[in-house]
C-alpha cells in the first residue's frame, strides 16, 4: 500500500509542476489532481485576506500530505523536519517524522516541493526545536481541545471557500481531509 502511495504523490508532484497527464485522464486519480491542481493556481494576498491566505496553505499542505490530520498540522513542530538541506537561505529539502494524532502510528514521508515551499512560507529556518511550524496551536487539554475544534471548523468553512474559487464541487469537511482524499480517488465512493 505504501509503495501505491509514493506512486501516486510522485504522480500528484508531477501534475502540480504542469506535467501533461492527458494519457491520465480517466485515471481513478484524475479528478484528485485537478483538484490540487486548482487549488495550487489561486494566488491569495497574504496582506489583504491573512485568514484565506493561512487556509490556503494548510489545505495545499493537507492535500499534499494526506497522512495527516489538522491536529498534526496544528502540532506540527521543526524538530520534526529532518534530512534537510538549504540553499541561499531557504529550505530545499527535508524529511519529516511525526506520530499521527489519530492513531498513533510514526509517519515518516519526504516532502515535496510544493510542501517545502509552504514550510518556507513560515520561515522555517529561523525556527528551532520545539518551535510550531504553522501558527495554528494546539493545546491538549479540555479546554485547548475546544479552542481546536472552533479553529477547525472555521478553517473548514475558508476550505470550502477556496475549492469555490477554485470552481470545485466538493464539500471539505476538516475534521476528514483524509476521507476526502480518498472519495476523491476511489471511483465508487467520488459518487456519492
Amino acid at each position: 500500500m505504501s509503495y501505491l502511495r509514493n506512486i501516486c504523490f510522485a504522480v500528484l508532484f508531477l501534475w502540480l509542476l504542469g506535467i501533461n497527464f492527458n494519457s491520465y485522464s480517466q485515471n481513478q486519480f484524475g479528478e484528485f489532481y485537478k483538484m490540487a491542481r486548482k487549488v495550487s493556481q489561486l494566488s491569495i494576498d497574504s496582506a489583504e485576506n491573512p485568514e484565506r491566505w493561512h487556509a490556503h496553505n494548510y489545505m495545499m499542505f493537507l492535500l499534499l500530505n494526506p497522512r495527516l490530520n489538522f491536529v498534526d498540522l496544528a502540532t506540527f513542530d521543526k524538530h520534526q523536519v529532518f534530512n534537510t538541506k538549504y540553499k541561499n537561505g531557504k529550505l530545499t529539502m527535508a524529511t519529516v517524522n511525526f506520530e499521527s494524532s489519530r492513531n498513533g502510528l510514526n509517519i515518516r514521508s519526504d516532502l515535496n516541493v510544493v510542501s517545502i515551499e509552504i514550510l518556507n512560507k513560515y520561515d522555517i529556518v529561523s525556527k528551532k526545536g520545539q518551535d510550531l511550524i504553522f501558527p495554528i496551536g494546539f493545546e491538549n487539554t479540555q479546554a485547548g481541545r475546544i479552542k481546536h475544534n472552533d479553529k477547525r471548523e472555521k478553517y473548514a468553512l475558508e476550505f470550502n471557500e477556496i475549492a469555490k474559487l477554485a470552481d470545485i464541487k466538493m464539500k471539505f469537511k476538516l475534521s476528514a481531509i483524509r476521507e476526502n482524499w480518498y472519495i476523491a480517488t476511489d471511483p465508487i465512493l467520488s459518487d456519492r
